[in-house]
This record gives C-alpha cells, sequence and structure tokens, in this order.
C-alpha cells in the first residue's frame, strides 16, 4: 500500500493540484474533475481487461515472450487509452457550461487520463517487490502528463474553432498522443532486453521528464495567449459604437460627402 502511494497515487496527487493551478481565471468546479477523474478510471478498466486477455496468452509486461509480442500489447493498449480518454473529454464538454476556456481542455484531460493511468497502475497495490521496474511507473505518469496536456491542447484549438476537423487534422490529433506513449512502451520493453538497460532507461526517462516540462510551457503560453485574444474580441464587441454612420451624418448645403 505504502509503495504505491509513493510510487502512484502521491505524483498523481500533486500534478492533478499543479494543473487545476493552470486554469487561472475561472477555475473549473472540483466535482466536476473528479467526475473526470472516475470516468477515467472507468476508461482504464477497458484497458485492463485488454492486458487481462492478453496475459491469458502469457503475452504482457513481466512474461518470458518475445519483444513484439509484448509490444503489440503495448499498441493495442495506448490505441484504446488515447480513443477512450478523447471519447470521456468529448461526452463531458459536449453540455458543460463551465468547458469556455482554452485550458479546459488540457485540464479535463488530465483528470481523465490519470484516471485511467490510476486504475492501471492497481496491480502494484498487491506487489511486495520493490524493483526498479515499478520505479518506471513515476516516469509512466510524467509520460501521460505529457500525452494528456497534448491531446487536451489539441482539443481544445478544434473545440473552440482554432483549428479546423480536416482529416488530417483528425489523424494528428490521435497519432500524436498514440505515438508517444508507443514510443515510451517500446524503450521500456526495449531497455528490458539489454544489459544495463534499467540504467538506460532512467537516462531516458529523466529526459522525457524534462521534455513534459518544456511542453507543458509551450502549450499553455500557447492557450494563455488564445485565452487573452478570446478576452480581448469579446471586449470589444461589447462596446457600443457611438460613431453615426456616413449616411446619417447632416451634410451642410453645398458641401460634397466624401
Amino acid at each position: 500500500m505504502f509503495k504505491f502511494l509513493l510510487i502512484v497515487a502521491l505524483p498523481i496527487a500533486c500534478l492533478l493540484f499543479f494543473i487545476y493551478q493552470q486554469d487561472k481565471v475561472r477555475p473549473e468546479p472540483k466535482v466536476k474533475l473528479l467526475v473526470c477523474f472516475a470516468l477515467g478510471m472507468a476508461a482504464g478498466m477497458v484497458g485492463g481487461f485488454i492486458q487481462l486477455v492478453f496475459s491469458w496468452f502469457g503475452i504482457g509486461v513481466g512474461y518470458d515472450t518475445i519483444f513484439y509480442a509484448d509490444f503489440l500489447c503495448e499498441v493495442v493498449v495506448s490505441a484504446v487509452c488515447v480513443s477512450l480518454c478523447y471519447l470521456v473529454l468529448w461526452k463531458h464538454s459536449t453540455q458543460n457550461p463551465d468547458f469556455d476556456e482554452f485550458t479546459d481542455g488540457p485540464v479535463y484531460m488530465v483528470c481523465i487520463a490519470f484516471g485511467y493511468e490510476m486504475l492501471c497502475s492497481l496491480d502494484l497495490l498487491f506487489s511486495d517487490e520493490w524493483s526498479a521496474v515499478s520505479l518506471v511507473s513515476i516516469f509512466v505518469i510524467a509520460v501521460m502528463y505529457l500525452v494528456a496536456i497534448t491531446m487536451g491542447y489539441y482539443y481544445s484549438l478544434a473545440f473552440f474553432g482554432k483549428m479546423e476537423m480536416t482529416t488530417g487534422n483528425k489523424v494528428k490529433m490521435w497519432i500524436i498522443p498514440f505515438a508517444i506513449l508507443c514510443t515510451f512502451n517500446l524503450l521500456v520493453d526495449f531497455c528490458n532486453q539489454v544489459l544495463l538497460g534499467q540504467i538506460i532507461l532512467f537516462i531516458i526517462s529523466g529526459g522525457i521528464v524534462y521534455v513534459t516540462y518544456l511542453k507543458h510551457k509551450a502549450i499553455f503560453a500557447k492557450l494563455h495567449h488564445l485565452e487573452e485574444e478570446k478576452a480581448a474580441a469579446a471586449k470589444a464587441a461589447s462596446v457600443p459604437d457611438d460613431h453615426p454612420q456616413a449616411e446619417d451624418v447632416p451634410q451642410l448645403p453645398g458641401s460634397r460627402r466624401h
């Protein structure tokens, strides 16, 4: 229990509090964020069931199988994760009046993705083994954060009309977070097969944490800028135009309209 809280629950709780602070103008109702977290856990049950099905055939992390079989399992689970997280956000945002800011996409998506990850990490709760593999879960959380803010960013752009929903953009919205998840899982599987793999994995994971930090800064800088533009446009539209139109300006006798 203590290991699970230390490796999974505590980092997730800290990052959820951190992402909540990014919604500076109108923070989302905490109840709705908790609902998203719960829906993410429900989606995680689907991913967990798929992993269970693969385990029946001896495929997955912790099984002595060929590399490609393990990676196939990770590809399927990653595809399901991205698809279900988008589905939950879509269902939750379409009739949600509080979903009214560009930053709301990443905020809600992080709650959904971490609910998904929390459910998928429950196996650590029943594990007594303290290993480097289990410690990688910390870096998995960083990867999930990177995936979530990327997905939320694209979703906000599409939702508020800043990105056309062409086929190419739809593919990009799905394939980029999917590629991030698959690449990390590929690295984990590969490093487990080579000498000094855990050392290599921790070096790579440290780089991922740094990249996640840079991506977070870039995404929220862009979203806050778009929010400021939206607020300025709304303010300009609300200012009444007191200047008379040219055709309403009285003309002096003999003068010409320019």
